[in-house]
């Protein structure tokens, strides 16, 4: 990411891991789908994916089979929302650009209370050596344990960021585009065309003081520039 290379590879991966948990946690294999819990599996696919999917068993010659075909339907529909949210940008390198700086900003974050949370491990884990157990051990063990949690966390979060950033074009004097990352209800998707905002420039008179802070008069300093005499 910091040499500048095409982000969308390594977060998509991370989208399919956060689908594939999903999936994994709230499809229920043991039960039969008419005791599924509809309404639960639509909304934690939506913390994520900014989505509700369908959740409707096809044909099938068995269980997993039918679920198999679920599973592929619902990841179908959110490369879809994905590619939808995707032309919501200017161009594809804003797109990239904004997400290299989630994943970044993401990741910066997470690192540091990863590190926090270490130190008051490592506080807790010297206790331990008086209870028999190996410190050095119990470290490496829970040190690992939290690393693991924290990655799961990691591409969670930048997942939801991205399925909810919203674009907001800027077209002031200088024609500069801002974005801001507001965070979306969850439910329906919202995918309108990016919001145009105009920015009011007070207009300078002729005979008021140059903004440019000469003390001249506007007409004698730099209004000719701007027009070219």
């Amino acid at each position: 990411l910091l040499e500048g290379e095409n982000p969308e590879e390594p977060f998509m991966e991370m989208a399919w891991n956060v689908f594939d948990d999903t999936s994994q946690t709230f499809i229920d294999r043991k039960t039969p789908p008419d005791e599924w819990d509809i309404e639960k599996i639509q909304s934690n696919f939506a913390n994520y994916f900014n989505l509700k999917p369908e959740v409707e068993l096809g044909e099938g010659v068995n269980l997993d089979q039918q679920i198999e075909n679920l599973e592929r339907s619902i990841w179908k529909r959110i490369e879809e929302w994905y590619q939808e949210r995707k032309e919501q940008a200017p161009n594809e390198e804003e797109w990239r650009h904004l997400m290299r700086h989630v994943m970044l900003w993401t990741v910066d974050t997470k690192w540091k209370d990863h590190l926090l949370t270490m130190d008051h491990l490592k506080d807790s884990i010297n206790l331990r050596g008086y209870a028999g157990k190996d410190p050095q051990q119990e470290y490496q063990k829970e040190g690992f344990a939290l690393f693991q949690r924290m990655y799961a966390n990691l591409e969670q979060e930048i997942v939801a960021r991205m399925f909810r950033v919203e674009l907001v074009k800027d077209e002031g004097p200088t024609n500069r585009r801002a974005r801001r990352m507001l965070p979306r209800s969850q439910g329906a998707p919202r995918t309108g065309p990016i919001v145009t905002r105009k920015r009011e420039v007070k207009k300078v008179g002729r005979n008021d003081p140059c903004p440019c802070g000469s003390g001249k008069k506007y007409k004698k300093c730099c209004m000719n520039k701007e027009v070219g005499v």
